[in-house]
């Protein structure tokens, strides 16, 4: 039986969202300002409108993140700049979970009527992308092994998962050195890519870690549970390439290469043959490849849109 996590949402979760937009370490968008924030001692008051969309994905592209604040204060755009480390954490009071990690690549701020708004784009880990590149000759009967690790460190970023998945595919045999050598030559991203592909392994930065997946495996967390009471929104449907597409209340514990449990009353026009479907609908695991967060704190917008495949 699949262990998974759920959270009951009821109709008071949708006036409770919280949220912070964080830039190099201080915080300059939030739900509301207390009595630390912005130079408003013992006050609080009601936030200034925050917009934001974040992409993440299970392959070897980097996540991405939109950002749209109204009426920033001198101070905070102040500190806005190319490469300034961003983070959006957002939910629900008392549950926020981290939906984005990375680097500030572009900042614009216009005037429309009386509002003047800011628009951040940002990658995950797009600092060390492009620019840590690796040379090195492995010499006849060095490891796979040997070789990802040392180009692993190349690419500056965190190892995340990899030693421990990197140990659970040594026992399982197969091709484990490179009787000719082997030489990394490139962009580091690159050639980690080439190696993780020898062991069937896909590649893709999470949040500035490493995480690398067996193609035919998730991540190790509890799988996160979508049904009418813990957030699913509407009929999930099938699109390109057999994915289940499913929307959700926003939740930051939805992320790529975790499992789904996807249970729905309505959903006849789903056919899985690892999904139950009748008069109860579907129940299925499956594993998340795509998902789209959006917020808007003046609007609508906050959701979590999920693509997934069977797991």
């Amino acid at each position: 039986m699949t262990s998974v996590l759920g959270e009951i949402f009821t109709g008071s979760a949708l006036f409770q969202r919280d949220f912070k937009i964080n830039v190099g370490g201080t915080v300059i968008a939030t739900r509301t300002v207390s009595d630390d924030f912005e130079g408003f001692p013992g006050g609080r008051r009601t936030t200034l409108r925050t917009v934001f969309r974040v992409d993440r994905n299970n392959a070897t592209g980097l996540n991405q993140a939109e950002i749209t604040l109204y009426n920033l204060s001198d101070d905070s755009i102040s500190r806005l700049d190319k490469d300034v480390f961003v983070s959006i954490e957002a939910g629900y009071v008392g549950e926020t979970q981290e939906l984005f990690t990375g680097d500030i690549d572009y900042v614009n701020t216009t005037f429309d009527r009386v509002d003047r708004v800011t628009r951040i784009e940002a990658t995950d880990g797009g600092v060390n992308f492009g620019q840590k590149r690796v040379s090195k000759n492995f010499p006849p009967g060095t490891t796979i092994v040997t070789a990802i690790n040392f180009v692993a460190q190349a690419t500056g970023y965190g190892l995340g998962n990899l030693p421990s998945v990197l140990a659970a595919h040594q026992g399982r045999g197969g091709v484990s050195n490179f009787a000719k050598g082997f030489v990394a030559q490139g962009r580091a991203v690159d050639e980690l890519k080439k190696l993780t592909d020898l062991f069937g392994l896909t590649f893709s930065i999470q949040s500035g870690q490493i995480q690398v997946l067996d193609r035919t495996r998730e991540t190790n967390e509890l799988a996160v549970r979508l049904a009418a009471d813990s957030g699913l929104i509407g009929v999930p449907e099938i699109g390109e390439n057999n994915f289940i597409k499913a929307r959700s209340l926003l939740r930051g514990a939805l992320t790529p290469g975790r499992r789904v449990v996807i249970s729905s009353t309505k959903s006849n026009r789903l056919r899985s043959p690892l999904a139950t479907v009748g008069s109860i609908g579907l129940e299925g695991t499956f594993k998340i490849q795509r998902v789209t967060h959006t917020g808007d704190s003046w609007g609508n917008d906050w959701y979590s849109d999920v693509e997934a495949l069977q797991s």
